[in-house]
C-alpha cells in the first residue's frame, strides 16, 4: 500500500486500521525524510482541520508516553516464533527514529496551533458573492460582494477589532465584561460598539453607516487630525465621502434601516430609492457598470423590493430596467438604460 498524505492524516486522527497503522509507522521510521514530510503535511493543514491540531497539541504527551512504553515493551519481549516471524523480522523498525519523529510532529503541531491563534484572518468575497462569518466572540458578519474583512484569529488576549473594506452587516455580541468592539474603516474612520446591529459601507468613493439596534460611536478624522465623534441611535444614518471628511462635513438623517441591510435577506428594499443609488450598488457589489441615456433618469425613485440573484447581475439588471419601466440597450459594448 502506498503511503499518502490522506493516509498519514487518518493515522494521526486514529482512524486507520491496525495494518494501515503499521504501514505508516514503518514508512516514518525507515527514512528521516518521511518524518519531515509528515511535519510538512501537518503544517499545511487549513482552518477546517484546526481541530486535529488542537487534539495533537493536547495529546502530545500521551502519544509520546504510549510510544515510549511500546518501545520498552518491545525490548522485553522475545521474538515471536510462528510462521509469520520471518516476515515480521524482515522489516527493519527503527523505533528510536520513529519516537523522534512523533515528538517532532507533535511539537510542530503545538507550535503551529499557538501561531495560528495569533495570526490574522482575511476573508474576501467576489462580485455578487455574499458570505456569512462567525467571529471569535460569536458575533456575526454578513459580508457583501466585492468586500473584505480582516481580524485576529483569537480574541482571548487581543481586543475585538476588525478591518472592513466594502460592505458588511454586523450583529455584535455584548460580553459580560463590556469589551469594546471596533470596526476600522478607511481614512482613519472607525466605529465603536458594545452590542448592536448595524450596516456599514466603506467603499472607495463613499461611506455609510446605518444603525438597526443598540448604539454606536462613529469617529471621523478631519483635515487637522482631530476627530469628530458622532453617536448614532437606531434608525440613524451617517453618510460620508472623501471630500466631506476632509471638510469635516457629514450627512446625518433618519431612515428605515431595513432598506440598508435587506440585501442580507436576498433582496433590495426600496424606500424612495433612486435609480442612481441602485446603479452605484450594482457596480460596487457586482462589478457591472450600467449607464443611462439621460442623467435625469438617475433621479427617478421607487419603493418596493427587488430580488437579488446570487452572482447573476444580468438578471438583476433586467429586473431594474423592468421596475423603472426602462429599455436596456447595448451601445459600444456598454449597457445603457433609456426610456
Amino acid at each position: 500500500m502506498k503511503v499518502t498524505k490522506e493516509l498519514v492524516m487518518l493515522y494521526f486522527r486514529g482512524k486507520c486500521t491496525t495494518a494501515e497503522e503499521a504501514i505508516v509507522e514503518v514508512w516514518m521510521s525507515e527514512n528521516p525524510y518521511h518524518g519531515e514530510l509528515a511535519d510538512q503535511w501537518l503544517m499545511e493543514l487549513d482552518e477546517e482541520n484546526e481541530e486535529l491540531l488542537v487534539e495533537l497539541a493536547i495529546s502530545k504527551n500521551d502519544i509520546w508516553n504510549n510510544t515510549s512504553q511500546e518501545i520498552n515493551n518491545l525490548k522485553d519481549e522475545e521474538p515471536l516464533k510462528n510462521e509469520n516471524s520471518a516476515k515480521l523480522t524482515s522489516i527493519n523498525f527503527n523505533w528510536t527514529s520513529l519516537a523522534a519523529v512523533l515528538i517532532g510532529i507533535n511539537i510542530v503541531a503545538f507550535c503551529f496551533f499557538l501561531y495560528s491563534k495569533s495570526k490574522s484572518v482575511e476573508i474576501a468575497t467576489g462580485f455578487g458573492q455574499i458570505q456569512h462569518i462567525i467571529l471569535p466572540d460569536s458575533s456575526k458578519v454578513v459580508l457583501n460582494g466585492n468586500s473584505k474583512i480582516k481580524y485576529q484569529r483569537s480574541w482571548d488576549k487581543n481586543p475585538r477589532e476588525i478591518w472592513l473594506d466594502g460592505e458588511a452587516f454586523f450583529s455584535v455580541t455584548h460580553l459580560k465584561n463590556n469589551a469594546q468592539f471596533t470596526v476600522h474603516l478607511s481614512s482613519g474612520k472607525k466605529i465603536e460598539v458594545l452590542g448592536t446591529e448595524f450596516n456599514v459601507i466603506n467603499r472607495q468613493k463613499h461611506g455609510c453607516v446605518v444603525l438597526k439596534s443598540g448604539s454606536i460611536k462613529l469617529s471621523l478624522p478631519d483635515k487637522k487630525g482631530d476627530k469628530k465623534e458622532i453617536y448614532l441611535k437606531p434608525g440613524d444614518l451617517v453618510e460620508t465621502d472623501y471630500a466631506s471628511v476632509k471638510q469635516s462635513k457629514v450627512k446625518k438623517a433618519k431612515v428605515n434601516p431595513e432598506r440598508y441591510y435587506s440585501w442580507t435577506k436576498g433582496k433590495w428594499t426600496l424606500d424612495g430609492t433612486s435609480l442612481g443609488e441602485m446603479l452605484v450598488h450594482l457596480e460596487e457589489n457586482y462589478g457591472v457598470k450600467v449607464g443611462v441615456a439621460d442623467d435625469k433618469l438617475l433621479k427617478k425613485r421607487l419603493s418596493g423590493s427587488i430580488p437579488l440573484s446570487d452572482n447573476n447581475p444580468a438578471l438583476l439588471i433586467e429586473d431594474i430596467a423592468q421596475l423603472f419601466e426602462l429599455q436596456l440597450e447595448k451601445k459600444n459594448n456598454k449597457l445603457i438604460l433609456a426610456e
